[in-house]
Parts: structure tokens; C-alpha cells; sequence
């Protein structure tokens, strides 16, 4: 990561936040990286987090019910909180609310057009109402053309995610596109 590198860590669940403190001490990343416990949305407030017991990983944000109360923001405010100056990459991975976390960073994709890794994971969005078409539709508004990975190399998406299936989707804003993608066109 280097002295020069400055990364936001954004958590809201309270058992995953004190791990990802825990691991930044262990790995001697104090300097580099900073924690928040809050979760990402297109609006601040609170939301209950539903933590399934047999994976963490797939916490996730209701707007009811029986879970912990956590506090949310939107990337936009984050990035204003922070006084960054420049943001090089996003990684977005929200169990569903990936179409909201990218529209409360609408800010952020048009001012500073950051790479982003987003999971597109259909049965997690429709448990949010929502649709990998939504969060697609959004990046690509913003100038975004999406890849995904196999095997060594980055290749264009042009076909969407359905049923079980999921995509880590490699965003690249059409000004920025590595020149080792050619003009390789993805979905869009």
C-alpha cells in the first residue's frame, strides 16, 4: 500500500467492524487504511441489519424487522467528510443495495470517475427490490463499461447475471479504460 495510499473502510456491522479493525492492527495498516462503522446507501439514516449466523458475509440491510440498528451514509458524504481529493477505487460489495450505494456516489463517479469492483448478484438485489439492470443502468449512465475476470485476463460483459449466478463487474470509466482492453466492447 505504501505511505501514500489512503483507504476508507466501511463497515456497519458491530461483529465484521471489530474484525476489520482487528486485521488492520494485525497487518500493521493503521497509517493507511481508516475505519467507519456505517453502512453505504443513496441517503443517510438507519437501517436494520439482519447477520445471518452461518455467514456474516452475508449481512444485509432491511428497512424493519428484528436486527441491529446501523447508520448509513452515501459515498458522496463520505468522500466530502474525508476532504479527498482524489478517489482512484471503489469497492462495493452490499448484499443488494449495490444500485443504491452507487447512487448515493453519483457525486463521486462523475467528479473523479474511480474504478469500481461491484458484485452483481441477482438474488441478493431482488431481496432489496431491486435488479443488476438497475446498478448496470446507473454505471453505464455514468460512462462505466463492464468487465469481468477469467482465468488472466478482464473481458467485456455482455451478458448479465441471472438466477444464482453472480459477476465481480471490473468498471472502468470510458476515459480510463486500460489500454490492454482494446476496444473491446462490453454490454451497453
Amino acid at each position: 500500500l505504501g505511505t501514500g495510499c489512503r483507504i476508507i473502510a466501511l463497515e456497519p456491522s458491530p461483529e465484521n467492524y471489530v474484525r476489520l479493525l482487528q486485521h488492520v492492527q494485525w497487518n500493521g495498516l493503521d497509517r493507511q487504511i481508516e475505519c467507519c462503522q456505517v453502512g453505504v446507501s443513496d441517503t443517510e439514516g438507519v437501517e436494520t441489519l439482519v447477520r445471518p449466523t452461518e455467514n456474516s458475509g452475508h449481512a444485509h440491510v432491511v428497512s424493519s424487522g428484528p436486527g441491529t440498528q446501523v447508520r448509513m451514509t452515501t459515498i458522496d458524504h463520505v468522500v466530502r467528510e474525508f476532504a479527498c481529493k482524489r478517489v482512484d477505487a471503489l469497492l462495493i460489495d452490499v448484499e443488494g443495495y449495490e444500485d443504491r450505494a452507487l447512487r448515493g456516489a453519483s457525486e463521486t463517479l462523475a467528479h473523479f470517475r474511480p474504478f469500481v469492483l461491484v458484485e452483481l448478484w441477482p438474488p441478493a438485489m431482488r431481496r432489496q427490490g431491486t435488479t443488476v439492470e438497475a446498478a448496470v443502468d446507473l454505471l453505464q449512465k455514468h460512462g462505466y463499461q463492464l468487465y469481468y475476470a477469467r482465468k488472466r485476463e478482464l473481458l467485456p460483459v455482455t451478458q448479465l447475471p441471472s438466477g444464482d449466478d453472480r459477476v465481480y463487474a471490473f468498471c472502468f470509466h470510458r476515459d480510463r479504460i486500460p489500454a490492454e482492453l482494446g476496444k473491446a466492447q462490453p454490454r451497453g
